[in-house]
């Protein structure tokens, strides 16, 4: 299985809006909750989410679909393909599971 891709937290940290705190701030709340995170100091470091390979079916309800839509909503849903990906992922199954189904696509 390939590694995780380290993203820069100090090419991060400088993007608008963005300031070193904050990012050391939520990387440590990720953390503390139990994502998987690793930091990595020096020169080529950042931050990596350790590679455990495809993940199980995760069943959520509409409020959990909805928190999951706004904190992509706040980052930015095409900040990365991995944000993309993730909103596409999340409208479509919400789309599904509606009454008219795909018909309700705008």
């Amino acid at each position: 299985m390939p590694p995780a891709a380290n993203v820069c937290s100090w090419r991060t940290s400088h993007r608008p809006c963005t300031c070193p705190r904050t990012l050391a701030r939520d990387i440590e709340r990720l953390q503390s909750s139990g994502v998987p995170i690793t930091t990595h100091r020096g020169r080529g470091g950042g931050v990596s989410m350790s590679s455990i390979g495809p993940l199980p079916p995760i069943a959520l309800d509409l409020p959990e679909v909805g928190a999951l839509m706004s904190s992509l909503a706040v980052l930015g849903p095409s900040v990365s393909e991995s944000a993309t990906s993730a909103m596409g992922k999340l409208t479509a199954a919400l789309n599904a599971a509606s009454p008219d189904g795909a018909d309700q696509q705008r």
